[in-house]
C-alpha cells in the first residue's frame, strides 16, 4: 500500500496542528500497512477505532482554533470534516460486513483525502492565520 510521507508541502506552520497531522499520518500508514500485511480484522479494527477517536480530537482542536481568530471559511471547513467522519463510519459499516476491497478502498481514500485537505483547505487557513500574524 502506499503511504503519506511527510513533506514540506504539508506542513501548515502552526506547531500543535502539524504534530496533530503528523499523528494522523502515522495512523492511515500503521492502517495500510496493517492491511497489507494481512494483520486480521481484530487489528484493522482497532488501528481504525484510534484514527477516528484521533480525528475527532483533531478536528475540535483545529476548528477550535480557526473559531478563535474568526476565520471565515470555518463553516465550509467543518463540513468538510463532517463529511470525512461520515464516510468513515460508512467504511467501518463496510469492514463489519466484510464487503470485499473494503480496506483498499478504506485506506486509499484516507490517504487521498488527508492529503487533499491538508494541501488545499488546511492551508488556506494557515495562509489567513498568517496575514494575521498568528502561525
Amino acid at each position: 500500500m502506499k503511504s503519506i510521507e511527510w513533506s514540506p508541502d504539508l506542513e501548515t506552520g502552526i506547531g500543535l496542528l502539524d504534530a496533530q497531522h503528523m499523528n494522523l499520518v502515522r495512523l492511515i500508514n500503521d492502517l495500510g500497512q496493517a492491511i497489507e500485511e494481512g494483520r486480521g480484522k481484530t487489528v484493522i479494527d482497532d488501528v481504525m477505532e484510534q484514527l477516528k477517536l484521533y480525528s475527532s480530537y483533531h478536528f475540535t482542536s483545529e476548528e477550535r482554533l480557526l473559531r478563535k481568530h474568526d476565520y471565515p471559511e470555518l463553516d465550509e471547513h467543518h463540513r468538510e470534516h463532517e463529511e470525512f467522519v461520515d464516510e468513515v463510519e460508512d467504511f467501518s459499516l463496510d469492514l463489519r460486513t466484510g464487503e470485499p476491497d473494503v480496506c483498499v478502498n478504506l485506506h486509499e481514500y484516507l490517504r487521498q483525502w488527508f492529503v487533499l485537505h491538508v494541501q488545499e483547505t488546511d492551508m488556506r487557513y494557515a495562509q489567513f492565520l498568517r496575514r494575521k500574524g498568528e502561525a
